[in-house]
């Protein structure tokens, strides 16, 4: 029995299950063999956050793959959908679209490289580790002042 799932203003058709208590990532149905989790979100205005092959019937054996892998006869996929759709009425300026889904995209992103580093307690120290440290100049007293400069702490 197939439903859909509302993930952030779009329904997600031919939902074979949901995984876990994420109404954005679903287990698809047959009818997706031949395509991907990328086509499958981008149909609903969204985009692809993650894709999974599943072992058996449930998200819980579950192998991660790219959001481009196609899926075979084989094997049940697990599509995650994210971002946002438009709202039918939405009286939003172009311009202000656009710099949602900048922004949008900027979440997105954030959240993709904090989890590739392994995020959690600690994460802002972690990931600091592969920010280049700046280097403390030194520049004449009137002209530090005159540039409204940030004087250097000291260590």
């Amino acid at each position: 029995l197939l439903m859909n799932s509302s993930c952030n203003g779009a329904d997600l058709p031919s939902v074979a299950g949901l995984c876990g208590d994420n109404p954005c990532k679903v287990q698809v149905a047959a009818d997706i063999k031949g395509s991907n989790c990328q086509q499958y979100c981008e149909q609903q205005e969204l985009t692809c956050q993650s894709a999974g092959l599943i072992d058996g019937m449930s998200c819980d054996n579950m192998s991660s793959v790219t959001c481009q892998y196609i899926l075979s006869e084989s094997h049940r996929m697990s599509c995650e959908c994210g971002g946002f759709t438009t709202i039918a009425g939405n009286h939003s300026s172009p311009e202000r679209t656009s710099k949602a889904e900048v922004c949008m995209q900027a979440i997105l992103d954030y959240e993709a490289c904090t989890n590739d580093l392994g995020a959690y307690e600690g994460a802002k120290e972690r990931i600091a580790l592969y920010v280049p440290k700046k280097q403390c100049l030194l520049v004449d007293k009137n002209k530090a002042k005159r540039l409204n400069l940030i004087p250097c702490q000291s260590q």
